[in-house]
């Protein structure tokens, strides 16, 4: 359900295994599998050193690159290193409810809580995360093209349908 290619059963089959191997041999040659992508209600690994976790999209605030690593910022105050670069996150996050404002920063368009528009910059505040972000010319233009929804109305829409 996490964007699986197959799932295996122990005790595991010799032919069975050999099949799904096929499937991901398959895959890599067509490109298939990184045409995956995430939907908006699920989870997300995450393993930062020791530790691994899985956090729902719909908790993600924001993500900003450095080099070949991301932050992951959540609603609720979190900060996640991971080693994966930006564009990973690009091609797989759902590009309805994330986009990409500059070349190193991603918002969960549903997680704005205010902004201050400057002539033609703004400070963006995002739910759970303390700092505001700067955002230069270009970004505030991508951003005033969006229509943000305020986060009242997501709740309203999870409660009332169930899904994000």
């Amino acid at each position: 359900e996490v964007n699986a290619l197959d799932y295996l059963v122990k005790p595991v089959d010799p032919q069975r295994l050999e099949e799904s191997l096929k499937r991901v041999r398959h895959g890599t040659e067509k490109g298939e599998i990184n045409a995956v992508h995430f939907a908006p209600s699920d989870r997300v690994f995450l393993k930062t050193g020791k530790k691994i976790q899985f956090i729902p999209l719909k908790d993600i605030a924001a993500i900003v690159a450095e080099k070949n690593y991301s932050h992951i910022m959540t609603i609720r105050g979190k900060r996640h290193i991971v080693h994966s670069p930006f564009n990973y996150w690009e091609r797989l996050l759902p590009k309805d409810v994330f986009v990409a404002l500059d070349r190193s920063l991603m918002i969960n368009r549903y997680h704005v809580q205010s902004w201050t528009a400057q002539s033609r910059t703004a400070e963006l505040y995002l739910m759970g995360v303390q700092t505001p972000f700067h955002l230069g010319r270009a970004a505030y233009q991508r951003f005033k093209a969006l229509k943000v929804t305020s986060y009242r109305t997501v709740n309203t829409i999870i409660a009332d349908t169930g899904r994000y």
